[in-house]
């Protein structure tokens, strides 16, 4: 049986699990999408078109079933892809938490860009965008975000997601974001686990939305037998909980692959596969609801 090899046992590190040997092999070039870097940083425009805010967690401990805990946070393809996309493009960010607390990160994960050799260019990336470390609160970034400081929300994944951010901690904060950004059509992006913070949303927000993100099948699955997880996920899943809040939401993919969902002002991506494609589309998503300058003749 499958579970007897320690190979695909969780790994233990300090005080708490990182994915098995055998998941972080396996499974290396499934933690980033295969792209090249330099095709985006070449046409790095210095024109300033606007900040993003970018709302995470702070929270690195997701707790299973068997009370084992998996060392988690923000997957760094989910997390940076995306955000190498728009920076290049000439976007600006502000990066919050509930508490104001760094964003947690998945240093592990980090096998996805050595896998594909895009970790240099994202780590470059980082030392551009530091706000992630210093983050303000999400109820600092509420009144901002509705004074128009801002031309879009991009909620990264990573199973840190799933710890809080479906219901944060923020008095209602990030719930009066997502709701502002769905009443004024405000660019709204995010990938595999990142949907969970639709959650946080009210009643009615996503109603009849079709979503890409990542299959609960797996986090229930393939993710405990092969040691990715050091147990089973608590409580609902991402996909069952939208569902259930959000009637006639759809989600467009069976499997955590490269698959992108435009509707209306909501941009999803099915995985971590994803990053790069995602990137893409918010590019071009943010430059569609850019306002156009009418030069007037004198």
């Amino acid at each position: 049986m499958v579970l007897c090899c320690p190979c695909t046992w969780a790994t233990s590190k300090g005080d708490g699990y990182i994915p098995s040997c055998i998941a972080r092999v396996c499974f290396a070039k499934l933690f980033g999408p295969n792209f090249d870097p330099e095709a985006i940083v070449s046409p790095k425009t210095d024109e300033k078109k606007g900040k993003i805010l970018v709302i995470g967690t702070d929270k690195s401990k997701y707790r299973m079933e068997n009370g084992k805990e998996f060392i988690t946070g923000h997957n760094i393809s989910e997390m940076f892809v995306p955000i190498l996309h728009m920076e290049c493009a000439g976007y600006e960010f502000e990066f919050a938490t509930a508490t104001g607390n760094a964003f947690a990160l998945e240093e592990w994960s980090w096998i996805g860009p050595k896998y594909h050799k895009t970790e240099a260019a994202l780590r470059h990336l980082m030392g551009r965008v530091p706000g992630y470390k210093n983050p303000i609160q999400t109820n600092e970034a509420l009144p901002k975000f509705v004074a128009g400081e801002y031309v879009g929300v991009f909620f990264p994944g990573g199973h840190g997601t799933m710890i809080e951010l479906g219901n944060p901690p923020d008095g209602g904060a990030t719930s009066k974001i997502l709701a502002h950004a769905h009443a004024k059509q405000i660019t709204t992006m995010t990938l595999c686990h990142g949907p969970q913070s639709l959650l946080a949303a009210p009643k009615g927000t996503y109603d009849g939305y079709k979503v890409a993100g990542y299959p609960d099948k797996d986090d229930l699955g393939a993710n405990v037998m092969s040691g990715y997880l050091p147990g089973k996920p608590p409580g609902k899943m991402m996909r069952a909980g939208l569902i259930e809040k959000f009637p006639g939401m759809t989600f467009i993919n069976k499997e955590a692959n490269a698959d992108v969902s435009i509707d209306r002002e909501l941009i999803s991506g099915a995985g971590p596969l994803a990053a790069h494609n995602v990137g893409l589309e918010c590019v071009k998503a943010l430059a569609r609801a850019a306002p156009i300058t009418v030069e007037m003749e004198r």
